[in-house]
């Protein structure tokens, strides 16, 4: 029996700061649901710190990370975002697209109160 992989979300919302945090897998099999939920996952405040959380991702692939950087590149038009608990998996797939600058300005913030 083939084993089931998922990916599931979580988002914790306060004052200043929204925390998305992705569990499980961002692949090509498991991506749609959060692709048919892009435009309505949240709703961040004025001001508001949006903190993309991928400590409990366990893997993604090629098409899990475009359609994270495509998230990434839409909620920043609204808000700011930052990346924390990157994988070097991210890392290494944004070397492979060429999109480690731009991935970098992502990476180098200040976390949320608890987070690393």
């Amino acid at each position: 029996m083939k084993d089931q992989k998922s990916l599931e979300w979580k988002i914790q919302q306060n004052n200043d700061s929204l925390i998305i945090q992705l569990i499980g897998e961002l692949t090509r099999d498991t991506l749609m649901p959060l692709w048919d939920k892009r435009d309505s996952l949240f709703t961040p405040k004025p001001n508001q710190h949006v903190y993309w959380d991928l400590k409990l991702l366990d893997h993604i692939d090629s098409a899990g990370f475009t359609l994270f950087t495509e998230l990434l590149n839409h909620y920043n038009q609204h808000s700011t975002n930052c990346i924390i608990n990157t994988s070097n998996c991210v890392k290494n797939l944004a070397d492979l697209f060429d999109l480690s600058d731009w991935l970098g300005n992502f990476l180098y913030c200040d976390a949320p109160s608890g987070k690393n």
